[in-house]
């Protein structure tokens, strides 16, 4: 990988990646686990997807339990995916369709640490500059040497 200005570029295909990569996990955090980490989650997922990169799992999460945006929702749902509100409650649960043979993302907002998350060898990676250092730290420790993924920027206008 290379980096250039603020984003990485993938210099070879993706084709070619090593076959030793059994599984990628991503945890995609942000404050409130309501808009940004959504959209990241969702993308990544469709991207490995489209790109045939085998084995790619992605999350979200936040520092705190809200509701998802309604208007990722609609985003969503305007930019071709098939997205149904399977739960009804004050944090309502969506099921997430980019493909008709695909499983569905589940979309809900939920802590970063929660059970519904992996709980060990993932990638955390932060979408708000909010979540920076405190839930890399609370992730994987001062000390540790998991992996760890930078800041990414803004996916959306507007709190976390």
């Amino acid at each position: 990988m290379t980096h250039k200005g603020k984003h990485f570029v993938l210099k070879r295909p993706a084709k070619s990646l090593p076959n030793e990569v059994n599984n990628l996990i991503l945890n995609f955090i942000c404050t409130h686990n309501s808009r940004r980490s959504h959209l990241a989650q969702v993308w990544a997922q469709v991207a490995s997807a489209h790109y045939h990169i085998p084995k790619v799992q992605c999350y979200s999460g936040g520092t705190e339990e809200t509701a998802l945006f309604p208007k990722v929702t609609e985003t969503l749902s305007g930019q071709g995916f098939a997205v149904f509100k399977i739960s009804e409650r004050d944090n309502p649960v969506y099921a997430i369709k980019y493909g008709e043979n695909d499983l569905p993302i589940i979309g809900f907002t939920k802590r970063y640490d929660s059970p519904f998350n992996p709980a060990s060898a993932f990638a955390a990676v932060m979408t708000c500059s909010q979540v920076d250092a405190g839930v890399a730290i609370a992730v994987f420790g001062i000390h540790s040497l998991q992996a760890f993924v930078g800041v990414i920027g803004p996916l959306v206008e507007g709190p976390c």
